[in-house]
């Protein structure tokens, strides 16, 4: 089926506490684009999620894509969603946001804006900005907050070392109040002890992963970046 082209967004209540790690989008091709989130209700349970996709920031103007199920944010996926729109237009900006409706009401992401791949055909010059190596422990993205402020970039990509496994490496990693890494799942984690003094930890089970990826793409400038 094909999304409306017109009407107003439903009237949804802004929630990004429901969001946690904002809005991403990638992938992009001519005709379509990899869009995602994750959803954070507090309880293991299924969550309905729908994206839709406009073509002004003030979400007026609906977009005409081939349009997917809603699709659930289950635990199996850590309700993690991705939906490809396809149909779309080649070199064209559009906003996106996701909709859940939770305790009878419907709660809203934060809108994020993508923007698909040129024609396979076209000449023009593509502003490209890449990064690599962050760490979160003791680390602010002053970076990406510098990224967010340039115009018109075309396409962002991390070149490797999206997260760090480790916590507390002395050898470059030192934390900070509100800026640590401190493994939840205990029983999960690999010790690490080279030199004898102690060493420090490093994420081996899945749900170390998961909250390492939770963990870094809870900072807002990195959000900016990569919606």
């Amino acid at each position: 089926s094909v999304a409306c082209g017109s009407g107003e967004p439903r009237a949804a209540v802004p929630a990004p506490e429901l969001f946690p790690q904002s809005v991403a989008s990638g992938d992009p091709q001519p005709d379509a684009v990899i869009l995602w989130t994750r959803v954070e209700t507090g309880d293991d349970g299924d969550v309905e999620v729908e994206l839709e996709l406009y073509r002004d920031v003030e979400l007026r103007q609906r977009a005409q894509w081939d349009r997917a199920p809603r699709v659930l944010a289950t635990l199996d996926h850590d309700h993690c969603v991705k939906v490809r729109a396809a149909g779309l237009e080649a070199d064209t900006v559009y906003y996106y946001r996701f909709v859940a409706e939770v305790d009878g009401e419907l709660k809203a992401s934060q809108i994020g804006r993508t923007r698909t791949a040129p024609a396979v055909d076209a000449d023009r010059p593509v502003r490209f900005a890449f990064v690599a190596c962050q760490d979160y422990g003791g680390r602010y993205y002053n970076g990406y907050a510098h990224l967010a402020q340039q115009p018109e970039l075309d396409f962002f990509v991390h070149l490797g070392d999206y997260i760090y496994e480790t916590a507390g490496d002395a050898g470059f990693q030192q934390g900070s109040e509100g800026r640590e890494v401190v493994f939840e799942d205990t029983a999960g984690v690999l010790s690490v002890d080279r030199t004898g003094d102690g060493g420090f930890e490093a994420a081996r089970s899945l749900d170390n992963y998961r909250q390492l990826y939770r963990l870094f793409r809870s900072d807002a400038a990195l959000q900016r970046v990569q919606d």
